[in-house]
């Protein structure tokens, strides 16, 4: 962290040194193409920016609950909803979904009583 008082320690910024034309007009268009770009490419960027850093929320809400085979399934249905208890063998708790438009939703964490 920069101390405000003291600013006899400051460095200044350093700066490429322009060589030639040609390099510096590299650097100027690469940088204008990088961050000013048209509008169907700046859409790309964001879709794929969206999507790198929904990932990981995507993986956690779409796990299949089925895979594990050391839990107990039972299925509720109502007239109005239907419902899935998961039991698991080793722990005391047990996981309520509810299907909500064909996917299944964690409704609540119940503990063994």
């Amino acid at each position: 962290m920069i101390n405000i008082n003291n600013f006899d320690n400051l460095q200044p910024p350093t700066y490429i040194p322009v060589t030639s034309k040609e390099t510096f007009d590299y650097d100027v268009i690469s940088y204008y193409n990088q961050y000013y770009a048209s509008a169907s490419v700046t859409q790309n960027r964001r879709i794929l920016r969206n999507y790198i850093n929904n990932v990981n929320a995507t993986k956690e809400f779409n796990q299949n609950p089925f895979i594990n085979k050391n839990k107990k399934y039972n299925f509720l249905y109502t007239n109005g909803q239907t419902y899935m208890f998961i039991q698991n063998n080793n722990s005391n708790i047990i996981n309520k979904y509810i299907l909500i438009n064909n996917c299944w939703r964690l409704q609540k964490i119940l503990h063994k009583k």
